[in-house]
């Protein structure tokens, strides 16, 4: 599934922010949740950076913030 996944994430096609959410939320392994992630912050839709910010909390702490404001080019 990991293949699948990287591949969704450099497609760039909105299309595939829905499966990733799902992946991200209930995907089988560690690994493949966090690629999933990484691959909507790659995609950079702002459907699928929301649900990355609120699955991981990321909004909501210091190192968190800094790993959004280097994913979405702000810092």
């Amino acid at each position: 599934m990991n293949p699948a996944i990287w591949a969704l994430g450099r497609v760039g096609d909105a299309r595939a922010v829905k499966p990733l959410v799902a992946v991200m939320k209930n995907g089988g392994t560690e690994s493949c949740r966090g690629m999933a992630a990484a691959a909507l912050l790659r995609l950079g839709y702002p459907g699928g950076v929301a649900a990355v910010k609120s699955a991981l909390g990321l909004e909501e702490t210091v190192p968190g913030a800094f790993v959004l404001e280097e994913v979405e080019g702000t810092g």
